[in-house]
Order: C-alpha cells, then structure tokens, then sequence
C-alpha cells in the first residue's frame, strides 16, 4: 500500500513548472487577432498551456506554432520560451529525455533583453525530468541551480516550488523526515506570501509523508487542511487526492465505515476521469474497508472493478494487489477453490515484479553507469578541449613574445645604428673643426712671424744701437 501510494504522490504531484494559466481560450483566440509577430508568440505559449493538464496534445501545436513564428522572425527570446514550454509539453508525455534535452537546448540560447528567470524555469523542468528517471543526485543538482536563481531574484513563489519538490525527492527515497522538513519550508514561503491556493500540494505531501512514519494524527491535520483548501477553490482533483489519503488514515486506525466513505467519496471524483490509477485504488480501498466491515459481497464487486481497470492498464503491482485482497476475501467467504486460484496468481505477478524491479534496477544502474560514463567522457573531453586551448594559448603567448621580442631587437639595432651615424657624424665635424683650428693657428702663427720679420726689418739692431750708444758717449765726453 505504501508503494501505491508513494506512486500516487508522484503521477499527480510532480507537476512542472508552467500551470495552466488563468486565462480563458475564447479570450486568448481573439488576443491573437489583433497581436502583432512577438504578441501572437506569446498568445500562443498561453494558449498551449492552457491545455496543457487537460488536452496535452493541442497544446503542443501551439507550442510548435509559438516556436515557429520566433524562428521566422530570428526572435530568440521566444525561441528560449517555446523549447521550455515544449520541454513541459514532453515532461507531461512522460518522454523525460526529450523533455531534459528541450530545456537543456533553452539555457544555451542567451536571449535578448536577458531573463534568468527563464534559466531558473528549465533548471526545474531538468530536475522534474531527472527525478522521474530516479536520478537523484542530477535532480537535486539542477534543484539547486534553479533554487540559486530564484533566491537572487527573490522570486519566492518559485523558491517554495523548488523545495516541494525536493521534498518529493527525499519522499521516493523513503527519507521522511528530511522530506518533511523541506515541504514546511514551502508551506511557510506560501503562508508568507498568502498563497492560499499554492497551500494544498505541500499539505498533501506532509500528510503522506507523517503517514508513511506513522504520524497518523499529523498525517490527519495535514489533510483536513488540504481538504478543506480544495473544497474552498472548488479544485476537485485534490479533493479527491484528500479523500483517498484521509480514507487510508481511518483503514489504518480501524474506522474502517469512516475510510469507506472518504474513499467513496474520492472514488465519485476519480471514476470520470482518465486517472485510471488513481481509480483503480479507490476501488481497492473501498473494497479493503467493507471486507474488514465483513460486507464481503460488497467488497468482492469493488475489488472486481478495480481488476477490470488493472487488467486494462496491466499495471502489475496493482494486479498482485488486487488478487492478494480477492483471494482473503473469497478464503473469508468460504470459497476456498476460487481463493487458492487467486492465490496462485497473486504469487505469480509477485515473482514478475520481483523480477520486474530486479530488471528495473539493474536498468537503472546501467541508465546511471551509461550516464556516469557519458559525465566522463564529457569530462575528458573538456580536459583535452582546456589542454588543447592552454596549448594553443601558449603558443600564442609564446609567439607574441618572440615577435615583441624580435620587434625589440631590430628596433635596437635600427636606433644603434641611428645613433652609430649621429656619432660618426659628430666626429667627421669635430675633425673638421679641429683642422679648422689647426688651419687658423698656423695662419696665426705665419702672421705672427711675418710680423715680427717686418718689425725687425724695421727696427734697428742691438748691435748698432750699442754702437751708436758708444758712439754718443764718446761724443758727450769730448764736449
């Protein structure tokens, strides 16, 4: 039971990130005639969610029309929106890789004006996809990214979005009490912010959550809670979710008339629907409480219906369930041939399902190891793509600094030869000037000499002024 419920939890609570909007078609439709290229891109994205929970098929052609328009205009910003939106589109088919890698091809497109919003929007949907192929580790990675965005924008609508679904996380790993701990984180955001109709989905994963540890009183506040949300938003799908839990809680305390009539109840809701799951375990339930009320007839038609709808989905875990229940009841009954044949087939679909999730494991682990691997050899390729790029960006380096280099040194020579013939220029006129002097001082000196020969030619000698010196004083003596 734990197992139906756990799968329960996550068909209809993991949902991505783009709701069906408020917005109703007939008035989206007329949008669109008067919307010039980037409005009717928009229309169209919200025309298609629109559909998207009820009529996932129509939406997806306005989701390719969206992309189509924006591929024609080269408008990148809508191209980003339209691969998130079909991301979502195939999320909801259950095709998780197409989903991953249309969110995957929207983060490498850098939109302008920039939205990191709309990053923040297909990390989610990544990790949503992650955590459907039970690839934990790579969905709260993701988590964690959108969860960064979110936090640096402060949009925390979004952020109390990102830690529910951690919590779901935690939940599929049995790990209850770190998966509650995250879902009151969410409650109190969207208490905060006074989201009253973002409250019911948080609750139910509390109530389920107490329920699996055993808390059936909490597990009960949380669903009365969320119950009464539902019946208040008149959101029918999750009054239906709050009755089938709350009629769990009473099987599991033995108020089994009180169990029987919420399971009833979300049995009225579910059996109009294509939530076939969902219907076959109201079925069982209802069948559970009257077998424990000793209303075995009864029982055995509910029970029988939930088979019909198995055998039709041939859902194998809901098969064994089915049988296992037929067969006490029958044995109850008296009916003991009829018992041991369901038995037997309950025992049979067993062993499939042991072999099932025995093959279901160890595709998981080749699905991880394929994925590891993959992470790997990503790795080593971005090693040689850095060792290549540090090669190349050495080189380069390297070769700068040659040319630098060789620059330098011609420059250098081409300045010392420069300044080789400025020196040799400065010597050949200090030569000629020093010849100058040399010509100037002998000029000077033969001009000195020439004079001198002229004066003493002129003047008399010291020979013949002695002479005559003599001469006078002879003279003045004989007076």
């Amino acid at each position: 039971m734990k197992k139906l419920i756990l799968l329960l939890i996550l068909f209809t609570k993991l949902v991505p990130l783009l709701q069906a909007q408020t917005n109703k078609t007939d008035s989206l439709f007329k949008a669109l005639l008067t919307a010039n290229d980037t409005g009717r891109v928009k229309t169209f994205l919200l025309i298609g969610r629109e559909h998207l929970r009820g009529d996932p098929d129509s939406s997806l052609k306005y989701f390719q029309k969206a992309e189509e328009i924006s591929l024609d205009l080269d408008y990148k910003k809508g191209i980003k929106e339209s691969n998130i939106s079909l991301s979502t589109y195939y999320f909801f088919k259950n095709d998780f890789d197409k989903s991953i890698l249309l969110s995957e091809k929207a983060l490498a497109i850098k939109a302008q004006p920039y939205t990191l919003e709309q990053d923040g929007d297909a990390y989610t949907i990544i990790a949503n996809g992650y955590l459907r192929k039970n690839l934990y580790e790579k969905a709260i990675m993701n988590y964690h990214l959108a969860y960064n965005i979110y936090e640096k924008l402060g949009t925390k609508k979004k952020i109390a979005m990102v830690l529910n679904n951690i919590g779901n996380i935690f939940t599929e790993q049995e790990k209850y009490t770190e998966a509650i701990r995250y879902h009151l984180q969410s409650v109190k955001i969207r208490i905060e912010l006074g989201a009253e109709n973002e409250l019911i989905t948080p609750y139910i994963n509390l109530g389920n959550c107490y329920n699996f540890i055993q808390e059936t009183t909490k597990a009960q506040v949380y669903h009365e809670k969320a119950l009464a949300l539902s019946l208040k938003l008149d959101n029918r799908f999750d009054q239906a979710s709050c009755y089938q839990a709350l009629g769990a809680i009473f099987f599991s305390k033995a108020e089994y008339n009180k169990s029987f009539d919420y399971r009833l109840k979300a049995l009225d809701i579910f059996r109009n629907t294509d939530y076939l799951i969902e219907t076959t375990g109201c079925y069982m339930g209802c069948g559970q409480a009257l077998a424990e009320l000793k209303k075995y007839d009864a029982a055995l038609v509910y029970i029988d219906s939930a088979r019909v709808i198995a055998d039709s989905t041939n859902f194998t875990y809901n098969r064994q369930l089915i049988f296992k229940n037929l067969a006490e009841i029958l044995k109850l009954k008296g009916n003991f041939k009829e018992a041991l044949n369901y038995f037997e087939m309950a025992a049979n679909l067993r062993d499939s399902i042991v072999d099932e999730e025995s093959n279901k494991t160890v595709a998981e682990m080749q699905t991880k190891y394929e994925s590891e691997k993959k992470d790997s050899e990503i790795l080593i390729q971005k090693t040689k793509i850095d060792q290549q790029q540090t090669q190349r960006n050495a080189f380069i380096i390297g070769l700068v600094s040659l040319l630098l280099l060789l620059v330098f040194i011609l420059r250098s020579f081409y300045q010392k030869k420069k300044d080789n013939k400025i020196i040799t220029a400065q010597k050949t006129e200090v030569e000629r000037q020093k010849l100058l002097v040399e010509e100037h001082r002998k000029e000077l000196i033969d001009s000195i000499r020439y004079a001198k020969r002229i004066q003493n030619a002129l003047m008399p000698t010291d020979k013949f002024i002695a002479k005559n010196m003599v001469r006078l004083k002879r003279e003045e003596k004989d007076k």
